[in-house]
């Protein structure tokens, strides 16, 4: 226990320390052989040479986050994307800038457009052996990006945007190209390609779907007080709303914290929503007295059948009572549809309005029809898919940008009902709260692990320890309470339960083996959290450490560069605590992330490479292990 301690003092010592080296101007920059110059001085120029992708101030810390491409001739250019975070006094806070320098800007391979927009769609049909049909043009803005509406053309099940915008390869000059994006009929996949502007040829291509690959995980799992400023509260904007306009409802479901059939009873849940978050209620969609629908449709999620009766919702009546008989054994003859529809609803709402109080807001990209005036695009509720027809021991979620609808697909797994398990609908929502809030990518990228951490935080209990095995997907595998999940391992601060650190990621499968490692490390840092300020189960406004653990993991998503590994993830985190709690758990972070191989030592190096871990971490693991009261 002493060598323990003095341990703790020496790492925090040595991070304080370094950190204040390192962030000397509260601003790190990040920059690829690139622009010297500071994005901040580029903004003050207000020159073209630079696009805001998008922007907003966090409800929470009140960072004004501002992120951007470069442009050349108006066009942006990918493989710039950068940000940069001031704070309440206007002051840089955090910078990440992978601009390139003005030489580099002028080298240009293919500044002549040979194709247009629809022979670029055309190209990447043939490609990808898609049979196109009638393809036509729906819409044409104004610019030189030419950005323009193509209908779905029997390849797409929506319609097809296209625009163009140079290409950065590292080493070589810039490319034009057609950047376009295609929800394949026959699949889940919707894919956002980027396609040579002379040749027609893919350049390369992301995926806005994240499957869980739920089962391929498990078969391979088979086989082996102090004094700080509380979270403040988000600006009750909408409490000027009309309140008593709100119909009474009610939901039979599995209510939060509850997990799964396995974790409890269902209740019914009067009046759930939040009035922050969903000032008209779950049903409305126009802002105005009365709910728009009295079925599972709402501003925040449409949830509906997509497997043999695709379209069917719940449907609550004028009084909005949603209370229907489940069987929790699936079979053909008893699917129990209005049941496991209502299930997915009430939780499509929840995740909604409990990230709300988080900086998940409006103007940050959340998903709603209408943002009642709040900022952000609306016209985006998600589309919740149960019982969907077209896989099964899986889920998967697709996130395209602000302004379009993400889509939730929740399979049946032999006789479980994926719409039932209620962290697995958790972990798909958060697929969307990470990708709208950060530009992910490469081999280390951590979605995988912030959508179970996610789905872990809000199916805490009262009397839950770290020590505690929770598995991921226990209820749609067939498993009991208490089994292993999904991953390698079951989460769980016991090395004996779960030994994973950073250096596993040199030989785990990506994204789901990568991931886990990051959110057994988020998890450690959550209970050292909940060790120093205890639990809160008011997930909306607590203050206690899971609460303050959620606020630092949200926000840090927002202050990370483009496509972050590891470290990247820690130093947001550690960067979020400054912005929220003016660095008052410094030194619980470090040593959290520490114990997990993630300390001041360990190198991410490139985030499309494995990292490099210096000797005295793992010495300070072996020692750690011994040491569980860490």
């Amino acid at each position: 226990m002493k060598l323990s301690h003095l341990l703790y003092v020496f790492f925090c010592f040595i991070g304080f320390t370094l950190t204040a080296q390192k962030n000397n101007s509260n601003s790190v920059t990040y920059k690829n052989i690139s622009s010297q110059i500071s994005l901040d001085k580029i903004l003050k120029q207000k020159k073209s040479t630079y696009i805001i992708t998008k922007e907003h101030v966090s409800s929470l810390s009140g960072i004004h986050h501002v992120y951007l491409r470069q442009s050349l001739n108006n066009l942006e250019i990918y493989g710039t994307e950068s940000s940069i975070h001031y704070d309440r006094n206007g002051d840089i806070f955090k910078e990440h800038n992978k601009f390139i320098d003005s030489i580099s800007i002028k080298k240009i391979d293919n500044d002549s457009q040979i194709i247009n927009a629809r022979q670029a769609i055309i190209s990447v049909a043939n490609q990808m052996n898609y049979k196109i049909s009638n393809l036509k043009l729906l819409e044409l803005k104004k610019g030189i990006n030419q950005k323009s509406l193509y209908n779905k053309a029997n390849i797409s099940s929506e319609n097809i945007p296209v625009r163009l915008m140079y290409y950065h390869r590292k080493g070589k000059k810039l490319l034009k190209i057609w950047e376009l994006s295609i929800a394949e009929v026959n699949s889940s996949d919707w894919w956002n390609f980027r396609v040579n502007a002379t040749t027609g040829q893919i350049i390369d291509k992301d995926n806005w779907t994240v499957s869980c690959n739920i089962m391929e995980s498990h078969s391979c799992h088979e086989s082996e007080e102090k004094n700080i400023n509380q979270i403040g509260p988000v600006e009750e904007k909408n409490l000027t709303r009309n309140i008593a306009s709100i119909l009474p409802g009610s939901y039979n479901v599995y209510a939060m914290p509850v997990e799964s059939p396995n974790h409890g009873s269902r209740t019914i849940e009067t009046n759930p929503e939040n009035l922050i978050a969903s000032p008209f209620g779950w049903h409305d969609t126009n802002g105005s007295t009365g709910a728009e629908y009295t079925s599972t449709k709402g501003n925040n999620v449409d949830a509906y059948e997509d497997g043999d009766n695709p379209g069917y919702r719940a449907e609550g009546g004028p009084g909005l009572i949603f209370d229907f008989p489940v069987n929790t054994t699936y079979s053909n003859g008893d699917q129990s549809e209005d049941a496991v529809i209502t299930n997915l609803f009430y939780w499509n709402n929840i995740i909604h309005d409990v990230i709300y109080q988080y900086g998940f807001d409006e103007a940050s990209g959340n998903f709603q029809e209408n943002n009642y005036g709040n900022g952000g695009l609306g016209s985006d509720s998600v589309n919740a898919e149960a019982q969907d027809g077209s896989g099964s021991c899986n889920a998967n979620f697709a996130t395209p940008p602000d302004g379009s609808n993400p889509r939730m697909q929740m399979y049946v797994c032999g006789n479980r009902d994926g719409d039932l398990d209620n962290l697995v609908i958790i972990h798909e929502y958060a697929h969307g709260i990470s990708l709208r809030l950060s530009n992910l990518g490469g081999q280390e990228q951590m979605g995988e692990g912030w959508s179970d951490y996610y789905g872990l935080m809000w199916t805490m209990e009262n009397g839950d320890n770290g020590s505690d095995s929770r598995g991921v997907g226990t209820w749609l595998i067939g498993q009991g309470p208490n089994g292993g999940g999904v991953r390698q391992y079951p989460y769980s601060t016991d090395f004996i339960i779960n030994p994973h650190t950073y250096d596993d990621i040199k030989n785990a499968a990506v994204p789901h083996g990568v991931g886990s490692v990051f959110a057994m490390m988020l998890w450690e840092m959550t209970w050292e959290l909940i060790d120093d300020y205890g639990f809160d189960p008011d997930f909306y406004n607590g203050t206690g450490g899971n609460n303050m653990a959620v606020a630092l993991v949200t926000e840090a998503l927002k202050l990370q560069p483009s496509q972050p590994g590891f470290v990247d993830g820690r130093d947001a985190i550690l960067a979020a605590d400054v912005a929220l709690f003016g660095g008052a758990n410094q030194c619980a972070i470090w040593q959290s992330f520490a114990r997990r191989g993630l300390g001041y030592s360990a190198d991410q190096g490139s985030t499309r490479r494995t990292p490099l871990m210096e000797p005295k971490v793992l010495i300070y693991l072996q020692i750690v292990q011994q040491h569980t009261s860490f």
